[in-house]
C-alpha cells in the first residue's frame, strides 16, 4: 500500500459502500482516516441504550469541525426509546443520561445533512428542548422522516429554517395536538398509523404538496382535499375512509390496492379526473372482483393504467372492462408469480379479451420473487409480434421482467410497410425515456408523435 499514491487510494474508498468502508478502515490507521468521509456518507445506526448513542456523539466530538460536517443521511433506530428523561432510581446500573450538549453541538455542525430519519421523535424533541432548536438551525434538509411523533415534533418541523421537500410521518399520538400546521414548502408528505382529524384541521394548509402518501389510518378526504390542495400524486394504503363529498378536482397519478382505490372513490360518491392508475400487487384483480376495476375505470376515466392480474383465473375478461377502457392510451398488465403455462394461456386469450381497446402503448410485466437476472434470451423470440397482433391498435409493446437478481425492460415499436405488419426492437438504452413519455399519455397529448420524434432524435445523434 506505500507504493500506491494517497489520491488513488482515496478515489478507491471513495465508492465503497459504508458497510465496506468500515472494513476497510479496520486494516490501519491510514486507511481509517481516509474512509471516514465515506462511512460517515450515510449512517444508520441501531441505538441500543443512551449509553451506545452516547459513544456515537462522542466519536463525532473528536474531531468537531470535521466529522458532523461529513454526515449527509443520518438513521438512529432503536426499539426501546433513548431520549426518555433520566431518573437514576428507575434506570439500571449501567446507564447513564443522554449527553444532549453534545447532541446539539453535533446537529448543529452537520452542515450537510440532508436526509434525517429518527425514531422515538416525540421523546426527543419534548424531553431534550435544545435538539429542537439545533435542528432548526439547519438549512440543507432535503428529507425528514419522524417516527412516533407527537406535538412537539409537529412544532419542530414548523420551525425548521429549511424546506423539506420529503417529510414522511409515521405512528403518531395526535390527541393532544392542537393548532393550525404551517410547514415550508414540502412537496412530497407520508403518513402513516394515526387519525387525520386529529392532526389536520381546517386551518391547515400545505400547498406546495405535490406528492400525498397515507397509510394505515382513518381518513377524511375532505380534510386531505383541503389540507393538501395542490396534490398531484396521491397513494393510499390501508386507510378507512370517511364517505363525505371531499376530492381533488384533478390528480395525475392515484396509487393503491384494488380495495383502497375502489374505497376511496367510492367515499368520493362522484365522478373524479384522473390520468394515470396503478394497483399496487397486494390484491390481484381475478373474476371476483372484476366489478371494482371496471367502476374505478367508469369514475376516473383513466389515460393510463397498470393493475396486475391472475393469470389462472382470468382466461376470460368481462366484456365490461373494454367497454370502461375507452379513454385508456397505456396500458401495463403485471403477471406477478407467473408459471409458464397459465401465462401462455393468457397471451393466446389476449386479443379476443382486450384487443378491443384503443391502446397506443401495452406492456407486460411478468414478475418471480426467485431466479435469475432476466435476460432477453429467456424469452421466445416471437413474443413482441404476438403481443403486436394480440393489440392491433398499439403502437409500441412493452416488457419488463423482474425478479430479485434483476429486472429487463424491453420496448418495441411496431411498423407497418407495403400491407405488412413487424416490430422494431428499441435499443435498451433508450427503453426508460421511451417509458417516461408512454406512460405520460393524456387525452391531449400525441404520445405516438412524442416518442416517435424522440427516437429519431436520439438516432440521429448516435449516427
Amino acid at each position: 500500500m506505500n507504493r500506491l499514491n494517497l489520491d488513488v487510494i482515496n478515489e478507491i474508498i471513495s465508492y465503497l459502500c459504508p458497510v465496506d468502508a468500515l472494513t476497510v478502515s479496520l486494516t490501519c490507521k491510514t486507511l481509517y482516516e481516509l474512509a471516514i468521509p465515506v462511512i460517515l456518507r450515510d449512517v444508520t445506526l441501531e441505538v441500543r441504550s443512551r449509553a451506545h448513542l452516547n459513544r456515537f456523539i462522542i466519536f463525532l466530538l473528536e474531531d468537531v469541525t470535521r466529522r458532523p460536517r461529513l454526515i449527509r443521511r443520518l438513521e438512529l433506530r432503536g426499539e426501546r426509546s433513548p431520549y426518555r428523561l433520566y431518573r437514576p432510581r428507575q434506570h439500571r446500573r449501567n446507564d447513564e443520561p443522554l449527553n444532549e450538549v453534545g447532541l446539539v453541538v453535533v446537529l448543529s455542525q452537520a452542515c450537510s445533512l440532508r436526509s434525517l430519519v429518527l425514531d422515538w421523535s416525540e421523546d426527543l424533541f419534548s424531553n431534550w428542548p435544545l435538539s429542537r432548536v439545533a435542528l432548526a438551525g439547519l438549512t440543507s434538509l432535503t428529507s425528514v422522516q419522524l417516527d412516533d411523533f407527537g406535538q412537539a415534533a409537529i412544532q419542530t418541523l414548523c420551525s425548521l429554517r429549511s424546506s423539506p421537500a420529503d417529510i414522511t410521518l409515521s405512528y403518531g399520538d395526535t390527541s393532544n395536538f392542537r393548532g393550525a400546521l404551517l410547514l415550508n414548502s414540502p412537496t412530497k408528505w407520508t403518513t402513516r398509523q394515526f387519525d387525520t382529524t386529529q392532526l389536520l384541521s381546517n386551518q391547515s394548509l400545505l400547498p406546495n404538496v405535490n406528492d400525498l402518501t397515507w397509510c394505515h389510518s382513518k381518513v377524511s378526504l375532505d380534510l386531505l382535499a383541503s389540507a393538501f390542495p395542490n396534490v398531484r400524486t396521491l397513494e393510499l394504503h390501508d386507510n378507512r375512509y370517511d364517505h363525505r363529498q371531499g376530492w381533488w378536482g384533478h390528480l395525475d397519478h392515484f396509487i393503491g390496492s384494488l380495495y383502497d382505490v375502489a374505497d376511496a372513490i367510492s367515499a368520493a360518491n362522484r365522478p373524479i379526473d384522473v390520468r394515470r392508475i396503478t394497483i399496487k400487487e397486494d390484491v390481484l384483480v381475478d373474476t371476483g372482483n372484476w366489478g371494482m376495476l371496471v367502476g374505478i375505470m367508469n369514475a376516473c376515466t383513466p389515460s393510463v393504467m397498470w393493475f396486475p392480474i391472475d393469470s389462472k383465473n382470468n382466461l376470460v375478461v368481462p366484456r365490461d372492462f373494454v367497454n370502461a377502457g375507452c379513454s385508456l392510451r397505456c396500458l401495463k398488465v403485471i403477471l406477478p408469480e407467473y408459471d409458464a403455462m397459465s401465462a401462455h394461456a393468457f397471451f393466446l386469450r389476449l386479443r379476443s379479451n382486450m384487443g378491443d381497446l384503443p391502446l397506443t402503448a401495452f406492456c407486460i410485466c411478468l414478475e418471480r420473487s426467485n431466479g435469475k437476472h432476466p435476460e432477453i434470451q429467456d424469452f421466445d423470440s416471437s413474443l413482441p409480434m404476438h403481443l403486436a397482433e394480440a393489440m392491433p391498435s398499439a403502437s409500441y409493446i412493452g416488457l419488463d421482467a423482474r425478479s430479485d437478481e434483476g429486472v429487463l425492460h424491453l420496448w418495441w415499436r411496431v411498423v407497418e410497410r407495403d400491407h405488412e405488419r413487424y416490430t422494431e426492437m428499441i435499443p435498451p438504452c433508450f427503453s426508460s425515456a421511451v417509458a417516461d413519455i408512454l406512460f405520460a399519455a393524456s387525452p391531449k397529448l400525441d404520445v405516438k408523435k412524442q416518442t416517435d420524434t424522440y427516437l429519431a432524435t436520439r438516432c440521429k445523434e448516435f449516427q
